[in-house]
């Protein structure tokens, strides 16, 4: 069979059986056919050698140049059946460990009359593409706004302020009003201030002995 009729005659068989499992044929490079499906990409190598000379070394040989086509999900070499079955002995069982586990490329047998098997499944070279669900994004609860001072902590901070601010005179004024008087020191005052030692403190600075 010559050359351009053995390509044709597999690439008429392999382009049927991709279509059958659900892959369309986007294009052919040189030997190899690219298709397309909802998993990803495959291509197939056709191997166009008839000789029965040397087959296992070219068979290898083939196996491993298609190691360059890492772009591909699944990567298989397409054989005629008839030159397939010349390999006898454990040929086959080595060809079949080297194709998975070092080529990573699967094997396709063609027949005459158009059949086509996977005596070597290709191993996915990338993760299968499966439609991810994203979940939306819970809508954040707006921040609680800070509690702002009461009323009377705001006084009472201004009292003490001004109190501090003022002339030594009026403060010692204030001071002896406040005990000639009899208050009690802390009078008035909020109660997280009240009872605090240090309003005795405050109440008599700048009052002389």
């Amino acid at each position: 069979m010559s050359y351009a009729l053995l390509k044709h005659q597999l690439i008429t068989h392999v382009k049927k059986y991709l279509e059958a499992r659900g892959f369309k044929v986007e294009s052919f490079e040189g030997d190899t056919i690219v298709a397309r499906g909802a998993l990803g990409t495959v291509a197939v190598k056709l191997f166009l050698r008839e000789s029965s000379s040397e087959l296992f070394e070219a068979l290898w040989e083939a196996g491993s140049s298609c190691r360059d086509l890492a772009r591909f999900d699944e990567v298989y070499l397409a054989v005629r059946a008839s030159t397939l079955s010349r390999l006898v002995g454990k040929k086959m069982p080595i060809l079949r460990e080297a194709f998975q586990e070092y080529f990573r490329v699967g094997l396709l047998r063609v027949d005459e009359e158009g059949g086509v098997d996977e005596v070597i499944k290709a191993p996915r070279r990338t993760p299968a593409r499966e439609s991810l669900e994203v979940a939306p994004t819970p809508p954040r609860k707006p921040l609680a706004p800070q509690p702002h001072e009461a009323p009377l902590e705001v006084a009472a901070v201004r009292r003490a302020a001004e109190e501090l601010a003022a002339p030594p005179a009026a403060q010692e004024s204030r001071a002896a009003v406040g005990v000639a008087g009899g208050e009690t020191v802390g009078e008035g005052l909020p109660d997280f201030v009240k009872d605090n030692p240090w309003l005795v403190v405050l109440s008599r600075r700048g009052v002389k002995p």
